[in-house]
């Protein structure tokens, strides 16, 4: 039986890691990563920074925000960040964006 490295499970990359089961996760994690970036790039500066995760489905991105008055500040900002993702390929789909503090 062959044996597979912790290297050979979290690389992307490499051939083995789909049957054990964390290339899934890894990709998806990116696309969080990248979502964050583009919400970041249309946050204020002041707000991007409280801007910790992002996840995204088809029709509903979920922000989490370090705190309830940055919350309360981006969730303000909704529709506009909503009108402005919809200039996006990646996005005109979406119909919501939500706004959850972070339980860190």
């Amino acid at each position: 039986m062959k044996t597979f490295t912790l290297r050979d499970a979290i690389d992307p990359n490499h051939p083995t890691s789909a049957r054990v089961g964390l290339r899934p996760l890894m990709l998806k994690l990116e696309a969080n990563r990248q979502h964050l970036m583009v919400i970041r790039s249309m946050l204020p500066n002041d707000c991007a920074e409280h801007c910790v995760y992002v996840s995204c489905t088809a029709k509903t991105m979920t922000l989490c925000v370090d705190s309830s008055s940055w919350a309360t500040q981006i969730r303000l900002d909704s529709k506009r960040l909503l009108t402005e993702l919809h200039a996006l390929p990646d996005y005109v789909e979406l119909t919501q964006v939500r706004v959850r503090v972070s339980k860190s």
